[in-house]
């Protein structure tokens, strides 16, 4: 792959999202720019692309509630640290009566029962924010996808 020849190890990648994980001893800044750098490079494509260590991801994970179905917990991962974070009571308004909004130092964690195909507040999130979404099931696979490298 393009990320293992650019000199990162153990790298795995989760289902057709670009979802991918690596060995490195790069900051997490340093391996994101240079990941964007290759995908614009080798293919065109030019996405944020956000780095989280295995430490991070683990908090992140723990910090998740419990859920009875983890596909319908969404976490919004800011994109910009530097960014001035829409108040969680200026999107609750969005809300139905269903969902719920929590939120965190460098995520929103979105409780979406019915799901996020036509939720007004997943809509709202991503058009105002600069973020990243990926569900429960997701980070949790990810997480362990670190804690054993293939």
């Amino acid at each position: 792959s393009a990320v293992s020849d650019a000199g990162f190890g153990n790298v795995q990648t989760y289902i057709q999202s670009g979802n991918i994980v690596l060995d490195s001893n790069l900051a997490p800044d340093a391996v994101s720019k240079r990941v964007a750098d290759i995908l614009h490079t080798r293919f065109q494509v030019d996405v944020a692309v956000l780095s989280l260590t295995k430490q991070q991801l683990d908090t992140l994970v723990l910090s998740l509630p419990e859920a009875a179905d983890p596909t319908r917990v969404y976490v919004h991962m800011y994109l910009a640290p530097t960014m001035d974070q829409m108040n969680t009571n200026q999107l609750q308004i969005y809300a139905s009566p269903s969902e719920t909004l929590l939120p965190m130092d460098d995520a929103l964690i979105l409780i979406a029962p019915d799901g996020i195909g036509r939720s007004k507040l997943a809509a709202r999130i991503s058009r105002q924010l600069n973020v990243t979404a990926r569900n429960q099931r997701t980070l949790i696979k990810m997480r362990d996808m670190m804690a054993d490298p293939k």
